[in-house]
C-alpha cells in the first residue's frame, strides 16, 4: 500500500473506508471495498483516481505550487545596507530548509513533488526613498536569498500603478530591476476593481519597460483595470511580448441595471440583466486591448488576453452579494456561493463577445469559473507545513466519506515563513447550480468549500 496510509490516523482511514462503502452501496463486500481503498491510496502518485466508473468520484491531491509568503515590512532602514542585511538575514531564517523539506516530504510520500515558490510582500516601501543604485542591491540580494533555498520561482514586486503614488517611484527603475534580476518576477497592475485605467498610467509603464527585450519573460502580467472609460489619449506599450489581464468591476453595471428592473421582477429578467452586463464589460474590456495592439507605436510580437476578473463586491451594501440581488435560490447567509453562482451567469454574456480567444479565463473574486461552476477555497491550518500531507489525504477522505460524485483538487498550499502558518488551496466542480445533490448551504458559506476546515 502507497506510503500514504503513514500520515493518517486511524480515524482517518476508518473515514475513507466508511465513504468508499457508502459510495459503493449495500451490495459491495468487505474484499470490495478493500480493494478499492487500497486503488486509491496507491494510484494517488498518479494524480487523478476514480472509485470505481459508475461514482465518478474522484482527485488530485498533489499541489501543483507551494507558495510560501514572507513580509519584509519589519526590515525597513534608512540605510540601504541595513535593508540588505535584515532581508537577506529573515529570508535564509524563514525559508532556507523549506524548499527541500517539501520536496522531501512529497517524495517520501510517494506525491509529485510541485514547484516551490517565494512571493516577497513588502519590498515596494522597503524601496522607498533609495537610489537607483541601491535598489538593485537590495533586489539582487534578496533574489540570491531565494536561489540559495533552492526556491523554482521568486516574486519580488507586486506594484499597484495608478492607484495611488505608492509605485510612482519604480516605475522609472522597472528596466533597470528587471535587467539586474536573473528569475524574479516583477506584476504590474494598473488601476484597481474600483477606480479604473487611466491611459497615463499605461504611458508611464510603457516608459519604464522601454528598451527591456532581453528580460521581456520576466514580467509576468500586466493587470488592467477597466472599470471606467479610459482617457482618449492614445497609448502604447512597448514590450516584445505582452500578456494582458483584464479587471472587471461588475457592481457599478448591477447597480445600474437594477434601477431599471420593474418591481417584483421575476428570475428570466435578471437572468439576461446580468448577460447585458457580461456583454458589455466584454465590449469596454475588449475595447481597450483592441487600443492598445493597434497603436501605430506598439511593438509586440505577440499578446493574448490571459484571465479576465470580475469582481462581484458590492460595497454599497456590506456584503450582500451580487448572486443574492440576482434572485438566485440560495440562503441569505450563503454569500460568497451566491457570487460564484452570479459569476456563472455573467460568464456566459462575458464570452460571448470573446469567440475568436482561444484558451481565456475568467475568474470571478479569485475563482475560475468555467461553463460549470467552479471554485476554489483556502483553509486555514495551524499546523507545520511538514504535516500537509497527512492533511491532504483526510481532505480526500472528507470528499470521499460525502459522496462526492465530483472532483476535487488540491490546487496549491500556501506558508508563511514567519509564522508556518499553512492555507490549502483546493478547487472542485459542480457542474449544476439547481439540484445540487450532496452539497449543503453550509459548503457555500464557506465560499464554496468542498472540504471543511480540517482541525
Amino acid at each position: 500500500m502507497s506510503q500514504l496510509v503513514k500520515f493518517m490516523d486511524r480515524q482517518t482511514l476508518e473515514r475513507l473506508i466508511d465513504g468508499i462503502d457508502s459510495t459503493l452501496g449495500p451490495e459491495a463486500g468487505p474484499e470490495q471495498v478493500e480493494e478499492i481503498a487500497v486503488e486509491l491510496l496507491t494510484k494517488l502518485t498518479s494524480g487523478t483516481v476514480s472509485a470505481t466508473a459508475s461514482s465518478g468520484t474522484s482527485a488530485h491531491i498533489t499541489p501543483e505550487e507551494v507558495i510560501v509568503h514572507v513580509r519584509l515590512s519589519d526590515c525597513n532602514s534608512r540605510l540601504a545596507s541595513t535593508v540588505v542585511a535584515l532581508g537577506y538575514d529573515k529570508l535564509r531564517r524563514t525559508t532556507s530548509n523549506l524548499p527541500e523539506s517539501f520536496r522531501d516530504y512529497f517524495r517520501k510520500a510517494e506525491l509529485n513533488v510541485p514547484k516551490i515558490t517565494l512571493k516577497v510582500d513588502g519590498l515596494g516601501e522597503l524601496l522607498k526613498g533609495f537610489s537607483a543604485s541601491e535598489m538593485i542591491e537590495i533586489v539582487t540580494t534578496l533574489e540570491q536569498a531565494a536561489i540559495d533555498s533552492t526556491f523554482n520561482r521568486v516574486q519580488l514586486l507586486r506594484l499597484k500603478a495608478g492607484k495611488n503614488d505608492s509605485a510612482s517611484y519604480l516605475l522609472p527603475h522597472l528596466s533597470d530591476l528587471l535587467s539586474a534580476c536573473s528569475m524574479a518576477e516583477i506584476d504590474i497592475e494598473i488601476g484597481s476593481k474600483t477606480v479604473g485605467l487611466r491611459a497615463q498610467d499605461l504611458l508611464d509603464v510603457a516608459k519604464a519597460l522601454t528598451h527591456s527585450d532581453d528580460n521581456e519573460s520576466r514580467m509576468s502580467s500586466l493587470t488592467v483595470s477597466c472599470n471606467t472609460s479610459t482617457e482618449s489619449n492614445s497609448f502604447a506599450l512597448l514590450r516584445g511580448d505582452l500578456r494582458v489581464d483584464l479587471s472587471l468591476s461588475v457592481w457599478p453595471q448591477l447597480e445600474e441595471a437594477r434601477s431599471d428592473l420593474p418591481a417584483g421582477a421575476c428570475y428570466t429578467d435578471r437572468y439576461e440583466v446580468l448577460g447585458n452586463v457580461g456583454r458589455d464589460l466584454a465590449t469596454r474590456g475588449l475595447a481597450i486591448l483592441e487600443q492598445m495592439i493597434s497603436s501605430d507605436r506598439m511593438i509586440v510580437k505577440e499578446h493574448s488576453l490571459g484571465t479576465v476578473s470580475l469582481s462581484l463586491n458590492t460595497p454599497n451594501e456590506g456584503s450582500s452579494p451580487a448572486g443574492i440581488w440576482a434572485g438566485l435560490p440560495v440562503d441569505a447567509s450563503s454569500t460568497n456561493g451566491a457570487s460564484r453562482a452570479s459569476a456563472v451567469l455573467l460568464r456566459n454574456g462575458l464570452l460571448s463577445k470573446m469567440s475568436t480567444t482561444n484558451g481565456v479565463q475568467v475568474v470571478s473574486d479569485g475563482l475560475l469559473v468555467s461553463n460549470a461552476l467552479k471554485n476554489e477555497v483556502g483553509v486555514s491550518y495551524d499546523f507545520p507545513p511538514a504535516e500537509l500531507a497527512g492533511f491532504l489525504v483526510e481532505a480526500f477522505a472528507d470528499a470521499v466519506e460525502s459522496g462526492m460524485s465530483k472532483r476535487l483538487r488540491i490546487v496549491r498550499i500556501e506558508i508563511s515563513g514567519d509564522d508556518e502558518r499553512s492555507r490549502l488551496h483546493t478547487a472542485g466542480t459542480i457542474d449544476r447550480i439547481e439540484g445540487m445533490s450532496g452539497w449543503t448551504d453550509e459548503h457555500f458559506a464557506r465560499g464554496g468549500a468542498m472540504i471543511p476546515p480540517i482541525g
